[in-house]
């Protein structure tokens, strides 16, 4: 038995040193900007005030834990409050700070006010990796504090999965890395093949397939968003980030979902913008980073789309943009 039990502990230090060893200089930066949430749904949280460089870009997390600007005193006098909740598209992957899609949105609402007016303020909540049930978790815990008059889900096409870059790795594994890999390969050679998409089967496509999967758990979620906006008389926008794959004149393969999406938000009494309308026309290839991330050129484009849309609903009855006292 001792020998057995000093056999697993020498096996368990070799994994653990050549995860250490393989683990690229970015993804370290990953790792210690982020820290074990003590809510268990958010899994982990960005650690306050830290810093380093990913990719070439810097980063940098304010004092209340999030990438952005530090956020006003309580108290300050200010005119719209929006929160911004999504995963690393909203956060700003690639990009600097400054070109991510709130701080422009951010930039383009204070062009437009009054010169005597309070400066209106977007809180960007986003935290890169997060899927909609981490988000939604982040709105029932803390959005409410900031006394948003709207917030904005910027949703993608990945948020059902359970990947996230290998973030949670770092703070949900079992405490014997040997354990945890045996674990994760069992259960992806156990995982059976999602059950039919509202009567088709989408297995063939990853989009497709993770929205089937995960089909009861991303309206679970919907049906949270929609308890929260009516309990705090806050509306919400469900923004539909496109995979960023089109082309002009050649059909967008999932605009089914986001079709899907807007049906969950009429369901629930949320508002829904399908952002791939904002790239008509336009090639995705100048606009990119990846499949999933824009670059500055493409956080501008989604940032005149909500500032459209939000100087629509400003405009309609019961503005809700009068400044704060």
């Amino acid at each position: 038995m001792f020998g057995i039990s000093v056999g697993v502990l020498l096996s368990e230090g070799l994994v653990r040193v050549v995860q250490r060893l393989r683990e690229p200089p970015d993804e370290r930066i990953s790792r210690l900007i982020h820290r074990a949430s003590d809510d268990p749904e958010l899994i982990y949280e960005l650690v306050p005030g830290a810093s380093g460089v990913r990719d070439g870009v810097p980063i940098v997390i304010n004092d209340d834990g999030f990438r952005d600007d530090p956020f006003p005193a309580e108290g300050t006098r200010t005119g719209l409050r929006i929160i911004v909740l999504g995963d690393s598209v909203a956060w700003g992957w690639g990009v600097e700070m400054p070109q991510a899609f709130p701080q422009v949105l951010e930039r383009e609402l204070n062009a437009a006010r009054s010169p005597d007016a309070p400066p209106h303020v977007v809180f960007n909540l986003a935290v890169d990796g997060y899927s909609t049930a981490q988000e939604v978790r982040l709105l029932e815990t803390r959005v409410a504090a900031y006394q948003p008059d709207l917030v904005i889900l910027a949703y993608v096409l990945n948020d059902p999965d359970v990947a996230d870059g290998g973030l949670a790795r770092h703070f949900t594994s079992s405490p014997v890395a040997l354990v945890e890999l045996v674990r994760q390969g069992w259960r992806r050679a156990a995982e059976p093949p999602p059950p039919p998409f509202d009567g088709r089967n989408w297995d063939h496509e990853y989009h497709f397939y993770i929205h089937a999967k995960h089909k009861a758990r991303i309206e679970a979620g919907f049906a949270r968003l929609g308890r929260w906006r009516r309990e705090h008389r806050v509306p919400i926008l469900v923004a539909v980030v496109p995979v960023m794959l089109f082309e002009p004149g050649t059909p967008y393969p999932w605009q089914y979902l986001h079709d899907y999406i807007a049906s969950l938000c009429r369901k629930e009494g949320l508002e829904s913008l399908d952002l791939h309308e904002a790239f008509a026309g336009r090639s995705a290839d100048g606009l990119k980073l990846d499949e999933w991330h824009p670059n500055a050129e493409g956080h501008a484009v989604i940032a005149g789309a909500l500032h459209a849309f939000i100087h629509a609903l400003s405009s309609a009855p019961g503005d809700a943009t009068e400044p704060r006292p």
